[in-house]
């Protein structure tokens, strides 16, 4: 699946960064306390850049983006952040991934890890840090036609703001700041439907097949069919029980032969190999929502777990 699939490239991502406001940063190292996150639950991402130092952050045009804010679990919270370009026929794809601590270290402290992971063409840049990340809520957003609006920012520095192509001649973003902005999107019921990969659909290789739901008085049933593994995986829990996202506990991975591929891209090669090593009881959130831009239906299903995979599919006529 290509992360550049059209339901994903049609959000409409209306998000900027203002200066930021020293009382509103919420800094786990100097505070010694879990890193504040948004509320769980599906949102649409943006990123920014600005000026000058002392200048407002300003969305970057072109760019379509989503985010996933999972549910705490007692250890840790995980969430990730998925951005896309299109550049001529070139496809610009990238994702971080993270999770912070609930519980202090014996140093007194909440790490955070995360993880981006780009690419381009064949291109990808890898960084981890285990340093804590600092969030900022309720800033002062500049949206496209110049609105200012509020909206929950990360600063995504420490992992790296310029992603070259192999040549060196090109960056993918060259005007991004490192921050990321996020708006909640609003989330429905998930139906029973049958949903489809665009990108993938119809190949007996693809990573991706066809996704069926199932929704018996708020029992659901997700069924995700992984054609190059041979396998389908599914999932089983109750509708909309995290703030729109529904937990899934997911089964059927004994039967799957997960493996790295060339007609995969590297993002998708890590969620494979990933993929490889999960087994019966591993967890995804699902979630319905409509694009606002298209009024499609989109199903968005994330595993917390499994290197920030992320399947993404259009409800079929």
């Amino acid at each position: 699946m290509r992360m550049h699939h059209k339901a994903m490239l049609a959000i409409a991502c209306t998000a900027a960064l203002s200066a930021c406001d020293s009382e509103k940063a919420a800094n786990s190292i100097a505070k010694r306390a879990a890193l504040p996150l948004p509320d769980a639950g599906l949102y649409e991402a943006s990123l920014l850049s600005r000026d000058n130092d002392k200048a407002s952050f300003k969305m970057i045009k072109g760019l379509e983006g989503m985010a996933l804010i999972y549910p705490k679990a007692d250890r840790e919270q995980r969430w990730g952040v998925w951005v896309d370009k299109d550049a001529g026929k070139v496809a610009t794809n990238s994702q971080w991934s993270g999770k912070a601590a609930q519980k202090e270290n014996k140093d007194g402290i909440y790490p955070v890890l995360l993880e981006r992971t780009s690419e381009r063409g064949n291109k990808v840049d890898s960084q981890s840090n285990d340093h804590n990340l600092i969030t900022f809520r309720d800033q002062s957003v500049i949206d496209v036609n110049g609105k200012e609006v509020k909206r929950w920012t990360f600063d995504f520095t420490r992992t790296g703001t310029q992603f070259w192509e192999p040549d060196q001649s090109t960056t993918l973003y060259p005007s991004w700041s490192g921050h990321v902005a996020v708006n909640k999107l609003a989330t429905r019921a998930i139906s029973s439907d049958s949903w489809s990969v665009a990108d993938d659909e119809g190949f007996a290789d693809a990573m991706v097949g066809q996704i069926k739901s199932t929704n018996n008085s708020g029992s659901l049933t997700v069924e995700m069919e992984f054609p190059s593994a041979g396998c389908t995986l599914t999932g089983k829990g109750k509708a909309d029980q995290h703030n729109g996202l529904s937990k899934l506990t997911v089964s059927g991975f004994g039967k799957c032969r997960f493996k790295a591929s060339s007609d995969f891209t590297p993002i998708e090669n890590k969620w494979v190999l990933s993929l490889a090593n999960a087994r019966d009881g591993a967890l995804a959130y699902a979630a319905a929502f409509t694009i606002p831009n298209t009024k499609q239906t989109a199903l968005v299903v994330g595993f917390p777990e499994q290197n920030g995979l992320v399947l993404m599919a259009d409800k079929q006529p």
